[in-house]
């Protein structure tokens, strides 16, 4: 039978393993890795809040400008 001890260091592990994951996928910044992506609806603003990119549909229409 296993030790207690290593059930929980297995446990921390995958515990911390998941948390980079999800606080890489979600944390927001004014910066973009080259595998990165934008899609309709997403934005990068600067940091000082000055500037915004994303995509946009001028009237509506199907063509997407930057």
């Amino acid at each position: 039978m296993a030790k207690p001890q290593f059930f929980l260091f297995l446990s921390l592990e995958i515990i911390s393993a998941t948390a980079l994951v999800v606080l890489g996928q979600s944390s927001s910044g004014d910066s973009m890795t080259p595998n990165s992506s934008l899609i309709d609806g997403q934005t990068l603003i600067s940091a000082g809040g000055v500037f915004q990119l994303g995509f946009f549909s001028p009237d509506q229409d199907r063509r997407m400008d930057i």
